[in-house]
């Protein structure tokens, strides 16, 4: 299950995090097995670039960093 607790938006070239649009927006998703396979291969992806850039990497606390 995926679940949605903040979107990223960009006005003017500025990106800025915010609640989903409405109450009755939906918020969670059921993945499909694929999905799970692809989240946790791009998870390992970031893992190995935290691991190399080491106390450079900021966590911005995002699935899908910019």
């Amino acid at each position: 299950m995926l679940r949605v607790r903040r979107t990223l938006t960009r006005v003017k070239g500025k990106f800025s995090l915010g609640q989903p649009k409405t109450a009755k927006s939906r918020r969670s998703v059921r993945l499909t097995n694929l999905a799970i396979e692809a989240l946790r291969a791009h998870l390992s992806g970031q893992l190995q670039e935290i691991d190399r850039l080491g106390s450079l990497y900021e966590d911005g606390g995002l699935v899908f960093a910019l």
